[in-house]
Parts: structure tokens; sequence; C-alpha cells
């Protein structure tokens, strides 16, 4: 279900899905950028067509793995898949 600003964020463990309703509006009119911060990213999407104009930014609770971001619309829904980027806060070393 779809919130009152008509998107939808789940978590699918290793990425996110993001979906948006743009009833309307095709690929061409749709402008997606995506900008990392410190802590978490930043999800800029803008439509316009015609007289008709759609923006909206969205914080993403994750840093992302910016290259490997994708995206489609489809019927009015616009989905982006958006992979967690792996956690290099700790690793483990091989003693030898």
């Amino acid at each position: 279900m779809y919130n009152i600003n008509n998107y939808r964020m789940t978590d699918e463990g290793e990425f996110y899905i993001f979906e948006y309703e743009l009833a309307g509006f095709t690929k061409k009119d749709i402008e997606l950028t995506a900008r990392e911060l410190k802590h978490y990213t930043l999800l800029s999407i803008k439509a316009e067509k015609d007289s008709r104009d759609k923006s909206s930014v969205f914080r993403i609770p994750n840093k992302i793995s910016i290259d490997q971001v994708s995206s489609e619309i489809k019927n009015g829904l616009l989905r982006v898949t958006l992979p967690k980027e792996e956690d290099r806060s700790q690793i483990n070393i091989k003693v030898n």
C-alpha cells in the first residue's frame, strides 16, 4: 500500500525497492538522481510533462552502491532498485 505521498520503500535485505506513482509520465519525462552523503543517500525524482510537474526528495537510510542502481517505469509506477553498500566499518583479518 502506498502512503499519502504516493511512494513505498521496502527493505529486501541486500537492497531497497523504492516505488513511486507517476501516472501519465514516461521515462523521457523523468530525471532521477542519487546523492551520497556521510551516513545516508538522497534520492531525487523530478518529472515534467507539458504543464505538469512533480518532484520529491527522499532520504534512504543507508549508503547505497550508486553505480548499481537501476530503475524502470511501467504502468505509471517508477520502480528503483537501490543495492546497499557493503558495510566496511569492520572487516575480518586473516592471521598468517
